[in-house]
């Protein structure tokens, strides 16, 4: 199966993909695209229904969108991650859009600057870190009241 993702080794969203292509066993391999390649980037974007990186190439087309991209490997390689039932899959993207747009919102405060890629502001910083603490202990609590996001399985 021919599968690879266009991306920078360094993103944070190409690193989660990859993490999860190796959790699942996905046969997935990485076309590093620095983010100082821009001609290069922005030639490979066009290839993508949204004209983004990182994007995922596969024998039926591109897909873009990190979230998506997780999804049709979930789908293709380990379909239970997604939960069962209708319940079971609402859980688990209640949780991932928990993930996305709670906790990774304060990337750009608390890790983009360690990159050099945002300047450094302790105010921001300080008021992400308090609300990834807070953000945290949540999920905590659900985890402790389960063995995995949605139950046992």
């Amino acid at each position: 199966n021919f599968i690879e993702i266009i991306g920078d080794r360094f993103s944070s969203t190409v690193k989660e993909i990859l993490h999860l292509a190796k959790l699942i066993k996905a046969n997935v391999s990485l076309e590093n695209i620095s983010i100082n390649e821009v001609e290069k980037r922005n030639s490979l974007a066009l290839k993508t229904p949204t004209s983004t990186l990182p994007f995922l190439e596969t024998k039926d087309g591109a897909i873009s969108e990190s979230r998506a991209i997780e999804y049709y490997l979930c789908t293709k390689y380990k379909p239970e991650f997604l939960g069962d039932k209708e319940f079971g899959r609402a859980k688990v993207n209640q949780w991932i859009e928990f993930a996305t747009h709670e906790i990774n919102e304060c990337n750009q405060a608390i890790i983009y600057p360690i990159f050099g890629w945002n300047n450094f502001c302790k105010e921001s910083f300080d008021k992400c870190s308090t609300k990834i603490k807070d953000h945290l202990k949540i999920l905590e609590k659900e985890l402790s009241q389960n063995e995995y996001i949605t139950g046992k399985e």
